[in-house]
């Protein structure tokens, strides 16, 4: 059986998910080169060429039976390199999905920022919302990373949907320890706004009037980092992104994902994995991974500096408690239990 791996990152985890079922990977504008990527980016012109130019050479070139497409923007590429009777396997991650549902066009609704990041994201851009969920009618089945992706997925494809959580490098990060007698807090991620990060900066304000000492450490970088530090608040870094989280994560008490709308986020459970305590917005797909720390972790955005608040007051028993709660579900979410699990849910819809 031949399968393709159609790709737009690719993410670690979805290239090793292709990996394991011998899914040859080809990048969706054919040529994975930085300059053609910069290029594509910056202008609108070169990207509806060089889309029209690779999915003609698609057209062209052998068709596989099976498909496996990375998210949305690789999607009408995977469609036409399917056979006539093969199948696309749609790999579901991205934030986009959770905007299916309030929208007419392809945003969160939120603000304009919203759309940009979207249509960087997807690069695909259908016009509508009816375009895209007609590319997604044509998909044979979906591994989505959550279970809250899965529902959001149930009433836009006619095709079986698989869940499958994605893995953290759970060896690496078990070696390090948080400091639960500190007042820090720490977020890793794409400073953007689905991310919440500006949810996280209102919060911890409230914060820092209880707990002066209180730090809070933004890792990353994004569109939002420059607006971040012109806000000049008193006890919040971000210093960029780095290649050592942990060493961040070993200064802090609590992690916080304050996302407006994640399908799943694998920096929590490397954040778990030194025994930071877990607070993640209820729009999260990996709640389903903390809640079995505690459900009174997973609270609504507009809720998020009273959680903090409560949990840094929190006795050092009852703290110790919930962080060894985190480091043990955290230890779950290996490599190769996401990767069998992977295999098996892709065979079960290929079959």
């Amino acid at each position: 059986m031949n399968k393709a791996f159609i790709y737009q990152g690719p993410h670690e985890v979805h290239a090793s998910w292709a990996k394991a079922v011998k899914a040859k990977p080809i990048y969706f504008r054919l040529i994975n080169a930085s300059l053609i990527k910069t290029v594509e980016r910056k202008s609108r012109i070169m990207r509806a060429s060089l889309r029209s130019l690779t999915r003609s050479i698609f057209k062209i070139i052998p068709k596989s039976d099976v498909v496996l497409s990375e998210d949305l923007a690789p999607l009408p590429e995977s469609l036409i390199l399917r056979r006539k009777d093969g199948k696309v396997i749609l790999i579901a991650a991205a934030p986009f999905f959770g905007g299916l549902k309030t929208s007419s066009k392809v945003s969160f609704s939120f603000k304009n920022s919203v759309l940009n990041l979207l249509k960087n994201l997807l690069n695909i851009k259908p016009s509508t919302r009816e375009e895209l969920l007609n590319l997604l009618l044509k998909v044979n089945g979906v591994i989505a990373v959550s279970n809250m992706l899965k529902k959001d997925l149930e009433s836009y494809v006619k095709c079986p949907i698989k869940v499958v959580y994605p893995y953290a490098n759970v060896d690496r990060f078990l070696k390090f320890k948080s400091d639960l007698n500190s007042f820090n807090i720490v977020f890793a991620g794409v400073l953007d706004f689905y991310k919440g990060v500006d949810l996280l900066l209102n919060s911890f304000k409230k914060v820092k009037k209880e707990f002066k000492k209180a730090k809070l450490f933004i890792l990353g970088d994004g569109p939002l980092r420059n607006w971040i530090l012109k806000q000049k608040i008193e006890g919040i870094y971000a210093p960029g992104y780095t290649y050592k989280p942990e060493e961040y994560f070993r200064k802090c008490c609590i992690y916080v994902h304050p996302a407006r709308y994640e399908a799943f986020g694998v920096a929590v459970i490397e954040a778990m994995c030194t025994g930071l305590i877990p607070i993640v917005t209820i729009k999260n797909g990996v709640k389903e991974i903390v809640e079995n720390v505690s459900n009174e972790l997973i609270v609504e955005p507009d809720k998020l500096s009273d959680k903090i608040i409560e949990v840094l007051s929190l006795s050092t028993e009852a703290k110790e408690d919930l962080s060894r709660k985190a480091k043990e579900e955290a230890k779950k979410c290996t490599k190769e239990l996401s990767i069998r699990k992977f295999i098996k849910a892709f065979n079960e819809l290929i079959n």
